[in-house]
C-alpha cells in the first residue's frame, strides 16, 4: 500500500480524503517543509489560487522554495488553479 505523509494543516482540504478513497494510507503529522511527502526525497507543496497569489505578494513563496531546496529533496509544487483564476486574483 502506498503511504503518504500529510501535514496536519492539510486535514481541512479534500486531498487526504480523496487519497484514502483511492486506497492510499495517509499519515497526518507536522511536516517541517511542504504539505505532503511521497517518499524520503519527494515533497509536494499544494497551493490554491488564493494561496499562490498571497504567497507571491508576501514574498513567502520564494522562502518556501528556498527551504525546499535546502532540504536536498526533490520538490514539487502542485497548483490547484488555472490561468483564469490567477488572472482574476491578481486583478482583484
Amino acid at each position: 500500500m502506498l503511504k503518504v505523509l500529510a501535514d496536519h494543516r492539510e486535514a481541512r482540504s479534500e486531498v487526504p480524503r480523496r487519497l484514502r478513497e483511492m486506497g492510499v494510507e495517509v499519515v497526518e503529522t507536522a511536516l517541517p517543509v511542504g504539505d505532503y511527502v511521497l517518499s524520503p526525497r519527494v515533497g509536494v507543496e499544494r497551493k490554491t489560487a488564493s494561496d499562490f497569489v498571497a504567497a507571491l505578494v508576501r514574498k513567502r513563496f520564494c522562502k518556501e522554495i528556498s527551504e525546499a531546496i535546502k532540504s536536498d529533496d526533490v520538490s514539487s509544487i502542485l497548483e490547484q488553479l488555472n490561468s483564469r483564476e490567477i488572472s482574476n486574483k491578481l486583478i482583484l
